[in-house]
Protein backbone atom coordinates (compact mmCIF):
# COMPACT_ATOMS: atom_id res chain seq x y z
CA UNK A 1 0.00 0.00 0.00
CA UNK A 2 1.47 3.34 -0.70
CA UNK A 3 2.09 5.95 1.50
CA UNK A 4 -0.80 8.22 0.53
CA UNK A 5 -3.56 4.88 0.29
CA UNK A 6 -5.19 6.16 3.89
CA UNK A 7 -5.58 9.88 3.14
CA UNK A 8 -8.83 11.22 2.19
CA UNK A 9 -9.65 13.13 -0.74
CA UNK A 10 -10.50 17.10 -0.26
CA UNK A 11 -13.77 16.21 -2.07
CA UNK A 12 -14.43 12.98 -0.15
CA UNK A 13 -14.13 14.92 3.05
CA UNK A 14 -16.14 17.41 2.45
CA UNK A 15 -19.56 17.20 4.93
CA UNK A 16 -22.43 17.80 2.06
CA UNK A 17 -23.19 19.79 -1.16
CA UNK A 18 -20.60 22.67 -1.50
CA UNK A 19 -23.18 25.03 -2.72
CA UNK A 20 -26.74 24.95 -1.24
CA UNK A 21 -30.22 26.71 -2.87
CA UNK A 22 -30.42 29.11 0.44
CA UNK A 23 -26.87 29.98 -0.33
CA UNK A 24 -26.89 30.84 -3.90
CA UNK A 25 -30.37 32.66 -2.99
CA UNK A 26 -28.80 34.59 -0.14
CA UNK A 27 -25.78 35.56 -2.30
CA UNK A 28 -27.86 36.61 -5.29
CA UNK A 29 -30.36 38.59 -3.19
CA UNK A 30 -27.20 40.67 -1.54
CA UNK A 31 -26.11 41.48 -4.91
CA UNK A 32 -29.23 42.59 -6.23
CA UNK A 33 -29.56 44.74 -3.26
CA UNK A 34 -26.71 46.33 -3.65
CA UNK A 35 -27.00 47.36 -7.00
CA UNK A 36 -30.52 48.56 -6.51
CA UNK A 37 -29.04 50.83 -3.08
CA UNK A 38 -26.57 52.36 -5.54
CA UNK A 39 -28.93 53.24 -8.82
CA UNK A 40 -31.32 54.63 -6.04
CA UNK A 41 -28.64 56.80 -5.22
CA UNK A 42 -27.43 57.73 -8.12
CA UNK A 43 -31.41 58.62 -9.07
CA UNK A 44 -31.23 61.43 -5.92
CA UNK A 45 -34.53 59.18 -4.66
CA UNK A 46 -34.85 59.77 -0.68
CA UNK A 47 -32.97 59.42 1.79
CA UNK A 48 -29.63 60.39 -1.14
CA UNK A 49 -30.58 63.65 -1.49
CA UNK A 50 -28.39 65.66 0.31
CA UNK A 51 -24.44 66.23 0.38
CA UNK A 52 -24.08 63.61 3.47
CA UNK A 53 -25.29 60.65 1.90
CA UNK A 54 -23.71 61.43 -1.30
CA UNK A 55 -20.55 61.49 0.87
CA UNK A 56 -21.25 58.04 2.78
CA UNK A 57 -22.11 56.29 -0.15
CA UNK A 58 -18.41 57.60 -2.28
CA UNK A 59 -16.67 55.91 0.91
CA UNK A 60 -18.63 52.67 1.13
CA UNK A 61 -18.33 52.43 -2.75
CA UNK A 62 -14.55 53.06 -3.24
CA UNK A 63 -14.00 51.02 -0.24
CA UNK A 64 -15.91 48.25 -1.43
CA UNK A 65 -15.23 48.20 -4.78
CA UNK A 66 -11.51 48.09 -4.38
CA UNK A 67 -11.66 45.69 -0.54
CA UNK A 68 -14.34 43.30 -3.48
CA UNK A 69 -11.31 43.68 -6.28
CA UNK A 70 -8.57 42.90 -3.45
CA UNK A 71 -10.68 39.33 -2.18
CA UNK A 72 -11.17 38.53 -5.43
CA UNK A 73 -7.67 38.92 -7.00
CA UNK A 74 -6.96 36.44 -3.51
CA UNK A 75 -9.40 34.42 -4.00
CA UNK A 76 -8.49 34.01 -7.64
CA UNK A 77 -5.08 32.91 -6.73
CA UNK A 78 -6.28 30.17 -4.56
CA UNK A 79 -8.80 28.65 -6.77
CA UNK A 80 -6.04 28.78 -9.46
CA UNK A 81 -4.01 26.97 -6.90
CA UNK A 82 -6.39 24.41 -6.10
CA UNK A 83 -8.80 23.64 -9.02
CA UNK A 84 -9.97 20.51 -7.62
CA UNK A 85 -11.92 22.12 -4.40
CA UNK A 86 -14.84 23.18 -6.38
CA UNK A 87 -17.61 21.20 -6.88
CA UNK A 88 -18.97 23.53 -9.92
CA UNK A 89 -15.92 22.13 -12.56
CA UNK A 90 -14.83 25.04 -13.50
CA UNK A 91 -18.14 27.69 -13.53
CA UNK A 92 -16.46 28.55 -9.93
CA UNK A 93 -13.81 30.38 -12.37
CA UNK A 94 -15.86 31.70 -14.85
CA UNK A 95 -17.46 33.34 -12.26
CA UNK A 96 -14.54 34.74 -10.74
CA UNK A 97 -13.01 36.28 -13.92
CA UNK A 98 -16.43 37.99 -14.47
CA UNK A 99 -16.30 39.37 -10.89
CA UNK A 100 -12.93 40.34 -11.25
CA UNK A 101 -13.38 42.35 -14.76
CA UNK A 102 -16.68 43.98 -12.96
CA UNK A 103 -14.59 45.29 -10.40
CA UNK A 104 -11.85 46.28 -12.63
CA UNK A 105 -14.11 48.30 -14.88
CA UNK A 106 -15.63 50.05 -11.60
CA UNK A 107 -12.16 50.71 -10.43
CA UNK A 108 -11.51 52.21 -13.70
CA UNK A 109 -14.51 54.31 -13.69
CA UNK A 110 -14.15 55.86 -10.39
CA UNK A 111 -10.51 56.25 -10.72
CA UNK A 112 -11.57 58.38 -14.00
CA UNK A 113 -13.93 60.48 -12.54
CA UNK A 114 -12.17 61.60 -9.19
CA UNK A 115 -9.11 62.08 -11.51
CA UNK A 116 -11.03 64.85 -13.48
CA UNK A 117 -12.21 66.61 -9.81
CA UNK A 118 -8.93 69.47 -9.70
CA UNK A 119 -8.99 69.40 -5.15
CA UNK A 120 -5.89 67.13 -5.43
CA UNK A 121 -6.85 66.38 -1.82
CA UNK A 122 -9.58 64.12 -3.42
CA UNK A 123 -6.94 61.90 -4.93
CA UNK A 124 -4.71 61.59 -1.99
CA UNK A 125 -7.61 60.80 0.15
CA UNK A 126 -9.02 58.22 -2.74
CA UNK A 127 -5.71 56.47 -2.75
CA UNK A 128 -5.01 56.11 0.08
CA UNK A 129 -8.47 54.50 1.24
CA UNK A 130 -8.27 52.34 -2.30
CA UNK A 131 -4.84 51.05 -1.20
CA UNK A 132 -5.98 50.41 2.76
CA UNK A 133 -9.27 48.70 1.68
CA UNK A 134 -7.63 46.26 -1.44
CA UNK A 135 -5.10 44.85 1.05
CA UNK A 136 -7.74 44.62 3.48
CA UNK A 137 -9.77 43.05 1.44
CA UNK A 138 -7.31 40.58 0.11
CA UNK A 139 -5.47 39.90 3.98
CA UNK A 140 -9.73 38.99 4.92
CA UNK A 141 -9.83 36.54 1.92
CA UNK A 142 -6.79 34.89 2.24
CA UNK A 143 -6.98 34.62 6.21
CA UNK A 144 -10.75 33.68 6.62
CA UNK A 145 -12.95 34.02 3.77
CA UNK A 146 -11.58 31.30 1.17
CA UNK A 147 -12.22 27.53 2.02
CA UNK A 148 -8.30 27.00 2.20
CA UNK A 149 -8.51 22.75 2.88
CA UNK A 150 -5.57 21.83 4.22
CA UNK A 151 -7.06 19.03 6.34
CA UNK A 152 -9.27 16.59 5.71
CA UNK A 153 -12.08 18.12 8.04
CA UNK A 154 -12.88 21.72 6.38
CA UNK A 155 -15.93 23.45 7.09
CA UNK A 156 -16.69 25.13 3.84
CA UNK A 157 -20.35 26.04 5.24
CA UNK A 158 -18.97 28.37 7.65
CA UNK A 159 -17.32 30.42 5.15
CA UNK A 160 -21.11 31.03 3.67
CA UNK A 161 -21.73 34.22 5.62
CA UNK A 162 -18.31 35.76 4.50
CA UNK A 163 -19.01 34.94 0.84
CA UNK A 164 -22.46 36.89 1.46
CA UNK A 165 -20.83 39.89 2.76
CA UNK A 166 -18.28 39.65 -0.38
CA UNK A 167 -21.51 39.45 -2.31
CA UNK A 168 -22.83 42.29 -1.24
CA UNK A 169 -19.83 44.41 -1.59
CA UNK A 170 -19.68 42.58 -5.35
CA UNK A 171 -23.27 44.34 -5.55
CA UNK A 172 -21.94 47.86 -4.81
CA UNK A 173 -19.28 47.49 -7.55
CA UNK A 174 -22.15 46.26 -10.55
CA UNK A 175 -24.39 49.11 -9.41
CA UNK A 176 -21.76 51.05 -9.79
CA UNK A 177 -20.85 50.10 -13.10
CA UNK A 178 -24.64 49.72 -13.97
CA UNK A 179 -25.34 53.43 -12.68
CA UNK A 180 -22.72 54.84 -14.76
CA UNK A 181 -23.91 53.23 -18.31
CA UNK A 182 -27.20 54.21 -17.31
CA UNK A 183 -26.82 57.95 -16.48
CA UNK A 184 -23.72 58.50 -18.66
CA UNK A 185 -24.50 56.36 -21.42
CA UNK A 186 -28.23 57.59 -21.73
CA UNK A 187 -26.93 61.60 -21.71
CA UNK A 188 -24.37 60.62 -24.23
CA UNK A 189 -27.31 58.86 -26.48
CA UNK A 190 -28.91 62.04 -25.46
CA UNK A 191 -26.53 64.36 -26.61
CA UNK A 192 -25.69 62.73 -29.90
CA UNK A 193 -28.65 60.83 -31.25
CA UNK A 194 -31.91 62.21 -30.14
CA UNK A 195 -30.80 66.22 -29.52
CA UNK A 196 -29.61 66.57 -33.06
CA UNK A 197 -33.42 65.53 -33.58
CA UNK A 198 -35.07 68.37 -31.94
CA UNK A 199 -36.56 70.88 -34.08
CA UNK A 200 -34.61 74.31 -33.73
CA UNK A 201 -36.24 77.61 -35.46
CA UNK A 202 -34.75 79.00 -38.66
CA UNK A 203 -32.72 81.62 -38.58
CA UNK A 204 -33.89 84.48 -41.05
CA UNK A 205 -32.03 87.22 -42.55
CA UNK A 206 -31.43 90.28 -40.60
CA UNK A 207 -32.22 93.56 -42.53
CA UNK A 208 -31.33 96.43 -41.79
CA UNK A 209 -27.91 96.85 -40.30
CA UNK A 210 -25.18 98.32 -41.18
CA UNK A 211 -21.74 98.73 -39.96
CA UNK A 212 -19.57 96.00 -38.22
CA UNK A 213 -20.28 93.30 -35.58
CA UNK A 214 -19.01 92.41 -32.42
CA UNK A 215 -19.86 89.52 -29.97
CA UNK A 216 -19.15 89.98 -26.62
CA UNK A 217 -20.11 88.08 -23.55
CA UNK A 218 -19.53 84.98 -21.67
CA UNK A 219 -19.76 81.19 -22.32
CA UNK A 220 -23.25 81.26 -23.43
CA UNK A 221 -22.41 83.20 -26.25
CA UNK A 222 -18.73 81.94 -26.65
CA UNK A 223 -20.12 78.94 -27.67
CA UNK A 224 -19.14 76.84 -24.72
CA UNK A 225 -19.16 73.01 -25.24
CA UNK A 226 -19.61 72.86 -28.78
CA UNK A 227 -15.78 71.29 -30.50
CA UNK A 228 -13.76 71.96 -32.07
CA UNK A 229 -13.08 75.37 -30.75
CA UNK A 230 -11.75 78.52 -32.69
CA UNK A 231 -7.64 78.03 -32.77
CA UNK A 232 -6.04 79.50 -29.56
CA UNK A 233 -9.51 79.57 -28.17
CA UNK A 234 -8.85 76.08 -26.26
CA UNK A 235 -5.42 77.12 -24.83
CA UNK A 236 -6.87 80.46 -23.14
CA UNK A 237 -9.85 78.62 -21.58
CA UNK A 238 -12.25 81.28 -24.05
CA UNK A 239 -13.78 78.03 -25.84
CA UNK A 240 -15.16 79.83 -28.91
CA UNK A 241 -16.84 77.97 -31.27
CA UNK A 242 -18.24 78.19 -35.23
CA UNK A 243 -21.37 76.99 -34.10
CA UNK A 244 -22.31 79.73 -31.52
CA UNK A 245 -25.45 81.79 -32.33
CA UNK A 246 -23.16 85.28 -33.60
CA UNK A 247 -21.65 82.62 -35.86
CA UNK A 248 -25.00 81.53 -37.71
CA UNK A 249 -26.26 85.51 -37.80
CA UNK A 250 -26.98 86.18 -41.83
CA UNK A 251 -27.41 89.67 -42.83
CA UNK A 252 -29.29 90.62 -46.19
CA UNK A 253 -26.25 93.18 -46.82
CA UNK A 254 -23.60 90.34 -46.76
CA UNK A 255 -21.59 89.24 -43.71
CA UNK A 256 -20.31 92.40 -41.87
CA UNK A 257 -16.18 92.64 -40.64
CA UNK A 258 -16.70 91.13 -36.75
CA UNK A 259 -15.13 91.05 -33.90
CA UNK A 260 -16.03 87.93 -31.64
CA UNK A 261 -14.64 88.33 -28.32
CA UNK A 262 -17.18 85.86 -26.03
CA UNK A 263 -15.19 84.24 -23.90
CA UNK A 264 -16.07 81.35 -21.34
CA UNK A 265 -15.86 82.37 -17.74
CA UNK A 266 -16.15 85.93 -18.38
CA UNK A 267 -17.93 87.98 -15.68
CA UNK A 268 -18.92 91.82 -15.80
CA UNK A 269 -15.58 92.50 -15.44
CA UNK A 270 -13.99 91.40 -18.01
CA UNK A 271 -15.76 93.44 -20.90
CA UNK A 272 -13.41 96.21 -20.41
CA UNK A 273 -10.29 94.68 -18.64
CA UNK A 274 -7.67 91.75 -18.49
CA UNK A 275 -9.27 89.01 -16.99
CA UNK A 276 -8.39 88.61 -13.33
CA UNK A 277 -8.05 84.93 -13.49
CA UNK A 278 -6.84 81.76 -15.27
CA UNK A 279 -4.98 82.31 -18.49
CA UNK A 280 -4.06 86.01 -19.46
CA UNK A 281 -7.04 87.16 -21.55
CA UNK A 282 -7.01 90.60 -22.91
CA UNK A 283 -10.22 92.89 -22.59
CA UNK A 284 -13.26 91.67 -25.09
CA UNK A 285 -13.21 96.12 -25.41
CA UNK A 286 -10.71 98.48 -25.70
CA UNK A 287 -11.21 102.33 -24.26
CA UNK A 288 -12.20 103.47 -27.64
CA UNK A 289 -15.08 104.84 -29.19
CA UNK A 290 -16.14 103.08 -32.48
CA UNK A 291 -18.92 104.55 -34.66
CA UNK A 292 -18.33 102.16 -37.07
CA UNK A 293 -19.69 99.19 -35.13
CA UNK A 294 -23.58 98.67 -36.23
CA UNK A 295 -24.37 95.66 -33.97
CA UNK A 296 -22.87 94.36 -30.87
CA UNK A 297 -24.60 91.45 -28.55
CA UNK A 298 -23.67 89.89 -25.38
CA UNK A 299 -24.73 87.80 -22.65
CA UNK A 300 -23.27 88.69 -19.38
CA UNK A 301 -23.69 88.27 -15.75
CA UNK A 302 -24.38 84.73 -15.34
CA UNK A 303 -20.50 84.12 -13.75
CA UNK A 304 -20.88 86.67 -11.70
CA UNK A 305 -23.63 85.68 -9.66
CA UNK A 306 -22.26 82.01 -9.88
CA UNK A 307 -24.46 79.90 -11.96
CA UNK A 308 -22.66 77.11 -11.95
CA UNK A 309 -21.78 76.54 -8.58
CA UNK A 310 -25.41 76.80 -8.13
CA UNK A 311 -26.28 73.97 -10.01
CA UNK A 312 -23.48 71.87 -8.18
CA UNK A 313 -24.77 73.55 -4.57
CA UNK A 314 -28.65 72.29 -5.33
CA UNK A 315 -27.37 69.01 -6.54
CA UNK A 316 -25.22 68.21 -3.29
CA UNK A 317 -28.01 69.68 -0.48
CA UNK A 318 -31.12 68.60 -0.45
CA UNK A 319 -32.79 71.73 -0.61
CA UNK A 320 -30.28 74.66 -1.65
CA UNK A 321 -32.98 77.41 -1.58
CA UNK A 322 -32.68 77.03 2.00
CA UNK A 323 -28.79 76.44 2.33
CA UNK A 324 -26.10 78.70 3.38
CA UNK A 325 -24.36 80.32 0.35
CA UNK A 326 -21.90 80.30 -1.55
CA UNK A 327 -20.19 77.42 0.82
CA UNK A 328 -16.46 77.37 1.51
CA UNK A 329 -15.33 76.11 -1.60
CA UNK A 330 -17.65 77.99 -3.91
CA UNK A 331 -15.46 81.26 -4.36
CA UNK A 332 -17.20 84.76 -2.86
CA UNK A 333 -19.36 85.90 -5.52
CA UNK A 334 -19.89 89.78 -5.57
CA UNK A 335 -17.78 91.56 -3.76
CA UNK A 336 -19.33 93.29 -0.26
CA UNK A 337 -22.20 90.09 -0.39
CA UNK A 338 -22.19 88.06 2.52
CA UNK A 339 -23.32 84.05 2.88
CA UNK A 340 -26.82 83.43 3.92
CA UNK A 341 -29.78 81.47 2.67
CA UNK A 342 -29.50 81.10 -1.31
CA UNK A 343 -33.34 82.31 -2.10
CA UNK A 344 -34.12 85.01 0.69
CA UNK A 345 -30.95 86.43 1.20
CA UNK A 346 -27.78 85.99 -0.89
CA UNK A 347 -28.97 85.68 -4.36
CA UNK A 348 -31.35 88.87 -4.50
CA UNK A 349 -28.37 90.47 -2.87
CA UNK A 350 -26.01 89.31 -5.71
CA UNK A 351 -28.50 89.96 -7.95
CA UNK A 352 -28.43 93.49 -7.26
CA UNK A 353 -24.91 94.37 -6.79
CA UNK A 354 -23.85 92.59 -10.07
CA UNK A 355 -27.31 94.54 -11.34
CA UNK A 356 -25.41 97.94 -10.50
CA UNK A 357 -22.52 96.65 -12.27
CA UNK A 358 -24.30 95.89 -15.39
CA UNK A 359 -25.34 99.52 -15.01
CA UNK A 360 -22.17 100.74 -15.22
CA UNK A 361 -20.84 98.01 -17.97
CA UNK A 362 -24.13 99.68 -19.96
CA UNK A 363 -23.47 102.91 -19.80
CA UNK A 364 -19.72 102.21 -21.11
CA UNK A 365 -20.80 100.19 -24.12
CA UNK A 366 -23.47 103.09 -25.02
CA UNK A 367 -20.19 105.33 -25.27
CA UNK A 368 -18.13 102.85 -27.13
CA UNK A 369 -20.77 102.26 -29.89
CA UNK A 370 -22.81 105.20 -30.08
CA UNK A 371 -24.24 104.29 -33.08
CA UNK A 372 -24.79 100.60 -32.71
CA UNK A 373 -28.08 98.46 -31.60
CA UNK A 374 -27.33 96.94 -28.16
CA UNK A 375 -28.69 94.12 -27.60
CA UNK A 376 -28.45 92.09 -24.28
CA UNK A 377 -29.57 88.58 -24.61
CA UNK A 378 -30.98 87.10 -21.50
CA UNK A 379 -30.42 83.51 -19.51
CA UNK A 380 -32.43 80.69 -20.80
CA UNK A 381 -33.59 78.49 -17.94
CA UNK A 382 -31.15 76.05 -15.80
CA UNK A 383 -33.77 73.92 -14.94
CA UNK A 384 -37.66 72.60 -16.37
CA UNK A 385 -40.58 72.78 -14.66
CA UNK A 386 -41.98 68.97 -14.75
CA UNK A 387 -41.61 65.96 -12.55
CA UNK A 388 -38.68 63.49 -12.94
CA UNK A 389 -39.96 59.98 -15.00
CA UNK A 390 -39.16 56.35 -13.95
CA UNK A 391 -36.84 55.37 -16.19
CA UNK A 392 -33.38 55.19 -14.67
CA UNK A 393 -31.79 57.46 -17.06
CA UNK A 394 -29.78 60.73 -16.96
CA UNK A 395 -32.58 62.93 -16.77
CA UNK A 396 -34.57 60.91 -13.80
CA UNK A 397 -31.07 61.65 -12.25
CA UNK A 398 -31.17 65.28 -13.19
CA UNK A 399 -34.86 65.70 -12.42
CA UNK A 400 -34.79 63.36 -8.56
CA UNK A 401 -31.49 65.18 -7.61
CA UNK A 402 -32.68 68.50 -8.05
CA UNK A 403 -36.21 68.86 -6.67
CA UNK A 404 -39.28 70.32 -7.94
CA UNK A 405 -38.74 72.49 -5.44
CA UNK A 406 -35.64 73.61 -6.32
CA UNK A 407 -36.26 74.02 -9.85
CA UNK A 408 -38.63 76.35 -9.58
CA UNK A 409 -37.23 78.29 -6.96
CA UNK A 410 -34.22 78.71 -9.49
CA UNK A 411 -36.49 79.45 -12.37
CA UNK A 412 -38.12 81.98 -10.04
CA UNK A 413 -34.43 83.62 -8.96
CA UNK A 414 -33.25 83.62 -12.65
CA UNK A 415 -36.52 85.24 -13.87
CA UNK A 416 -35.72 88.45 -10.91
CA UNK A 417 -32.25 88.24 -12.50
CA UNK A 418 -33.09 88.67 -16.01
CA UNK A 419 -35.72 91.15 -15.44
CA UNK A 420 -32.95 93.37 -13.58
CA UNK A 421 -30.70 92.97 -16.71
CA UNK A 422 -33.58 94.14 -18.43
CA UNK A 423 -34.32 96.88 -16.31
CA UNK A 424 -30.28 98.30 -16.79
CA UNK A 425 -30.08 97.38 -20.33
CA UNK A 426 -32.96 99.80 -20.57
CA UNK A 427 -32.17 102.49 -18.75
CA UNK A 428 -28.66 102.72 -20.24
CA UNK A 429 -30.46 102.97 -23.76
CA UNK A 430 -29.79 99.61 -24.58
CA UNK A 431 -32.11 96.50 -25.83
CA UNK A 432 -32.74 93.01 -24.38
CA UNK A 433 -34.66 90.24 -25.88
CA UNK A 434 -35.51 87.42 -23.77
CA UNK A 435 -34.85 83.46 -24.17
CA UNK A 436 -38.09 82.38 -22.36
CA UNK A 437 -40.64 82.12 -24.96
CA UNK A 438 -38.39 80.05 -27.27
CA UNK A 439 -36.91 78.14 -24.75
CA UNK A 440 -40.32 76.68 -22.99
CA UNK A 441 -39.71 73.12 -22.74
CA UNK A 442 -36.61 72.63 -24.29
CA UNK A 443 -34.81 73.13 -20.83
CA UNK A 444 -32.61 70.54 -19.44
CA UNK A 445 -34.30 67.45 -19.93
CA UNK A 446 -37.45 69.66 -21.15
CA UNK A 447 -40.67 67.89 -22.20
CA UNK A 448 -40.00 69.34 -25.95
CA UNK A 449 -36.54 68.37 -26.10
CA UNK A 450 -32.91 69.77 -25.10
CA UNK A 451 -32.14 73.22 -26.16
CA UNK A 452 -29.49 72.99 -23.21
CA UNK A 453 -27.57 70.07 -22.17
CA UNK A 454 -27.79 68.29 -18.73
CA UNK A 455 -25.24 66.07 -18.11
CA UNK A 456 -22.64 66.05 -20.78
CA UNK A 457 -20.19 63.44 -20.85
CA UNK A 458 -16.59 63.68 -22.50
CA UNK A 459 -14.13 61.47 -23.13
CA UNK A 460 -11.30 62.99 -20.89
CA UNK A 461 -9.23 61.50 -18.05
CA UNK A 462 -9.02 65.14 -16.92
CA UNK A 463 -12.64 66.36 -17.92
CA UNK A 464 -14.94 63.54 -17.45
CA UNK A 465 -18.07 65.95 -17.68
CA UNK A 466 -17.69 68.44 -20.82
CA UNK A 467 -18.18 72.20 -20.28
CA UNK A 468 -21.19 71.84 -22.11
CA UNK A 469 -22.83 70.65 -19.30
CA UNK A 470 -25.76 73.01 -18.42
CA UNK A 471 -25.12 75.31 -21.74
CA UNK A 472 -26.81 75.47 -25.07
CA UNK A 473 -26.15 72.70 -27.58
CA UNK A 474 -26.17 73.07 -31.46
CA UNK A 475 -29.92 73.33 -31.77
CA UNK A 476 -29.74 76.14 -28.43
CA UNK A 477 -27.57 77.92 -30.21
CA UNK A 478 -29.04 78.20 -33.37
CA UNK A 479 -32.38 79.08 -31.62
CA UNK A 480 -30.36 82.02 -29.87
CA UNK A 481 -29.40 82.57 -33.48
CA UNK A 482 -33.01 83.08 -34.41
CA UNK A 483 -34.31 84.88 -31.30
CA UNK A 484 -31.59 87.76 -32.18
CA UNK A 485 -32.11 87.72 -35.81
CA UNK A 486 -36.24 87.89 -35.47
CA UNK A 487 -36.21 90.39 -32.85
CA UNK A 488 -33.81 92.49 -34.98
CA UNK A 489 -36.03 92.09 -38.15
CA UNK A 490 -39.66 92.18 -36.02
CA UNK A 491 -38.03 95.73 -34.49
CA UNK A 492 -36.08 97.47 -36.64
CA UNK A 493 -35.90 100.19 -34.51
CA UNK A 494 -35.23 99.72 -31.11
CA UNK A 495 -39.39 99.34 -29.83
CA UNK A 496 -40.21 101.37 -26.75
CA UNK A 497 -40.49 98.98 -23.34
CA UNK A 498 -42.33 101.52 -21.76
CA UNK A 499 -46.04 100.60 -20.82
CA UNK A 500 -48.45 102.46 -23.51
CA UNK A 501 -45.24 104.25 -25.27
CA UNK A 502 -44.93 105.95 -22.35
CA UNK A 503 -41.39 106.94 -21.91
CA UNK A 504 -40.18 107.84 -18.26
CA UNK A 505 -36.53 108.05 -16.99
CA UNK A 506 -35.94 105.14 -15.61
CA UNK A 507 -34.16 104.93 -12.06
CA UNK A 508 -33.34 100.84 -11.37
CA UNK A 509 -33.11 100.49 -7.47
CA UNK A 510 -30.34 99.17 -6.17
CA UNK A 511 -32.03 98.16 -2.82
CA UNK A 512 -34.40 95.69 -3.75
CA UNK A 513 -35.88 93.63 -6.64
CA UNK A 514 -38.55 95.47 -8.65
CA UNK A 515 -40.50 93.36 -11.72
CA UNK A 516 -40.50 95.12 -14.72
CA UNK A 517 -44.36 96.43 -14.37
CA UNK A 518 -43.55 98.18 -11.42
CA UNK A 519 -41.45 100.48 -13.14
CA UNK A 520 -43.70 101.16 -15.63
CA UNK A 521 -42.25 98.17 -18.42
CA UNK A 522 -43.68 96.20 -20.58
CA UNK A 523 -42.75 92.52 -21.06
CA UNK A 524 -39.45 92.16 -22.62
CA UNK A 525 -39.29 91.17 -26.16
CA UNK A 526 -39.27 87.26 -26.64
CA UNK A 527 -40.39 86.57 -22.59
CA UNK A 528 -43.95 85.79 -23.05
CA UNK A 529 -43.80 84.40 -26.78
CA UNK A 530 -41.18 84.37 -29.49
CA UNK A 531 -40.45 87.36 -31.61
CA UNK A 532 -43.20 87.53 -35.02
CA UNK A 533 -40.76 86.29 -37.59
CA UNK A 534 -40.25 82.87 -35.84
CA UNK A 535 -43.92 82.71 -34.11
Amino acid sequence: MSRGANRPSAHAALPGREYRLADVAILLGALVVSVVLVLWAALGVWPFAGSGFLWLLGVLVVAGVHGTLGALLIGTYIEVRNPTWSRLHGVDHVVMLVSVLTMTVADIALTWWLFGVTRSWWRWGYLVLAVLSAVGGGWWSWGSLWPRRRDATPSPVSTWPGFWILSGLLGLGVGVVVAILAVAGSAYYRNHYIAPLVAAPRVPVVDGISGSYVALGDSYSAGEGLRPFLPGTDVTGCDQSHLAYSQRLEFSQGRPIETFRACSGAVVADIYADRASGRPVPPQVDGGIHPDVGLVTLTIGGNDVLFSKIVVACFEEANCLTATFPRNNDGPGPAGVDPGPLATSWAPAAALKVGQDDSALFAHLRRSFPNARIVVVGYPYLFPDGRAGLVPNDCASVLRRFSLTERRGIRRLQDQFNDLIYEEAVAAHLEFVSPRGIWQGHEPCGSKGQYTNSIKPFLSFHNPVDGGTFHPNTQGQQSLAALVACYLDTYPQPPDPFVNGRTVPLDVSTKRLETPAEVGLASAPGFESVPSRCA
